[in-house]
């Protein structure tokens, strides 16, 4: 029964997710982009795991508001973590990141940044929950940020009470950002709905729509649609 309300639920907020893009079109200056990515990880042993990500940030279509009416390549990003497990599903996890802003241009934006992380599943029925805590120490062109984010996600399965190998399963997950500075904490929040299917040897492709709603490192808030696309290998 629960897993057949939150499979209504989610194709519920597809559908304002839908409503509230035309809305914004028509209200507000709003950008679109595309979010590519290639994960790959690695389980050494019961404890410790590695994980990396490779991926892109492509501006679909600017506005005047912002300054960009062109599409164009806005990001590279590459992404490494260690992951230690302490007991059940909690984890912690130590990680680096290497980003490039406006990789083409003739001096383009870099940034180092460090990453500590917290996470755990918990399970309500068939409903799985995923937790993530993570705190980001960012060195960038522009100057240092420190960032705290917050997540929660869950997958659920479309065929059945059990995903299995070959089979959908639907994504919802919401994340809000932080950036204590200068006495302000602007907030950010992203809200994602998708699809995804559980393939042969545990990897996954996810096919995600998100709506941000950003406010740090910009003159006004902005709304963006963006497009996330991943593949997930699993060794």
């Amino acid at each position: 029964m629960a897993t057949y309300f939150f499979k209504r639920l989610i194709i519920l907020l597809f559908a304002i997710m839908g409503v509230s893009v035309f809305s914004l079109k028509a209200q507000t200056p709003v950008e679109f982009k595309a979010e590519p990515a290639l994960s790959l990880s690695w389980k050494i042993n019961d404890r410790w795991g590695l994980n990396g990500q490779v991926k892109m940030g492509q501006l679909l279509n600017g506005n005047t508001a912002s300054g960009f009416e062109k599409s164009f390549t806005e990001r590279f990003e590459l992404q490494a973590f260690a992951n230690y497990s302490l007991f059940g599903s909690r984890k912690i996890s130590l990680g680096y990141v290497a980003g490039m802003d406006d990789p083409f241009l003739e001096e383009p934006g870099y940034e180092h940044r460090i990453t500590e992380q917290f996470s755990f599943v918990s399970t309500a029925g068939q409903i799985r929950l995923a937790v993530r805590l993570r705190a980001e120490q960012r060195f960038r062109t522009s100057g240092f940020q420190q960032r705290y984010r917050a997540r929660i996600s869950t997958d659920i399965p479309l065929r059945g009470e059990r995903l299995d190998e070959t089979e959908p399963y639907l994504i919802l997950q919401n994340e809000i950002l932080a950036s204590p500075a200068d006495g302000e904490v602007p907030l950010d929040n992203r809200l994602d709905a998708g699809i995804g299917w559980l393939l042969p040897g545990k990897q996954k492709f996810q096919v995600q729509l998100q709506h941000r709603f950003e406010k740090m490192n910009l003159p006004h808030r902005g709304h963006v649609i963006q497009i996330v696309t991943a593949y997930f290998f699993n060794f």
